[in-house]
């Protein structure tokens, strides 16, 4: 959940004693705030958020207040408020900084958004090196979804020169991610295989095999790579039927290379292995549906 968003529906409502203008909400002001709680200035953030006639500068003020007397959820949202440029301008620097003190307050779960911030490039100088330490301490907080951006930062570093034995640790933190996002791990362990990194060798039974996870999932990518796959016998037995299958259904999720090596392969094809390919489209497509909805194969 998004920290401001947990922060709006976490404020339980309480009356508060600010002065008010005549819109009838709480105005940030010097002498409103002595004597207010911290769950008093979250308040009064909320209700600017929640308004017809949303104040964003109202929001940050007290937020900031809030968050300058302890908050976390208020250093974090506040944080946030930076990363979009609402009710403040738009600065990757006062984001960092605070995102830090909530990770440095006791939340460890905005390190990941650190490890984020320092990796992308719209809102601070990508540093490799910042993000892997934020995904690390992220992880070590028992984060699990640090694991495939971690593993990425790995990954890019070793095929930038670093050293080649990191690779396996990418490896590693890929595949206890299979389980929780099996579509994004299995897309970056089949890539591995394909190429070769580091010191992990190019392996094509190994790279169909992680291909296929993300094929049968639904992912059009690598539905392509697996048509590939079998229509060179890559890592499994050449079958251009079962190639075309593959094609087909990337095809039909808007692959341009799949459609283009569909049409392709149904000019040299026969007509009978052309219809079997697309009853085996048809029947993947059947059973998809059924997995979708919880039943099991037929």
């Amino acid at each position: 959940m998004h920290p401001f968003t947990r922060l709006l529906s976490t404020i339980i409502f309480v009356a508060v004693s600010s002065p008010v203008l005549g819109s009838g909400l709480p105005q940030w002001s010097d002498d409103a705030v002595p004597g207010l709680s911290v769950e008093e200035m979250e308040q009064n953030a909320r209700l600017h958020m929640e308004a017809e006639e949303t104040d964003g500068e109202q929001v940050a003020l007290w937020l900031t207040g809030a968050a300058e007397a302890g908050s976390v959820e208020a250093m974090a949202s506040l944080a946030w408020l930076y990363t979009k440029g609402f009710g403040v301008e738009k600065d990757g620097d006062q984001a960092v900084r605070w995102y830090t003190r909530a990770v440095e307050s006791g939340g460890s779960e905005y390190a990941l958004h650190l490890g984020w911030i320092h990796l992308q490039e719209d809102l601070v100088e990508p540093n490799p090196s910042l993000a892997e330490k934020w995904f690390r301490r992220s992880l070590d907080a028992g984060d699990v979804a640090a694991r495939i951006p971690l593993a990425s930062v790995l990954i890019d570093d070793v095929r930038s020169g670093g050293d080649p034995e990191r690779i396996l640790e990418a490896r590693e933190l890929l595949d206890l991610a299979l389980e929780n996002e099996p579509l994004l791990a299995s897309f970056y362990l089949a890539r591995i295989f394909m190429e070769g990194v580091g010191v992990i060798d190019a392996d094509a039974g190994e790279a169909y095999r992680y291909a296929r996870v993300g094929a049968e999932i639904g992912n059009r990518e690598m539905q392509g790579w697996l048509g590939v796959m079998y229509l060179r016998g890559v890592g499994v037995e050449s079958d251009p039927v079962e190639a075309l299958k593959w094609f087909n259904l990337a095809a039909a999720e808007g692959d341009e290379l799949g459609n283009q090596l569909r049409l392709q392969m149904e000019s040299e094809l026969d007509a009978a292995q052309v219809s079997e390919a697309r009853r085996r489209s048809s029947e993947w497509l059947y059973q998809q549906r059924r997995r979708q909805a919880g039943l099991a194969d037929d």
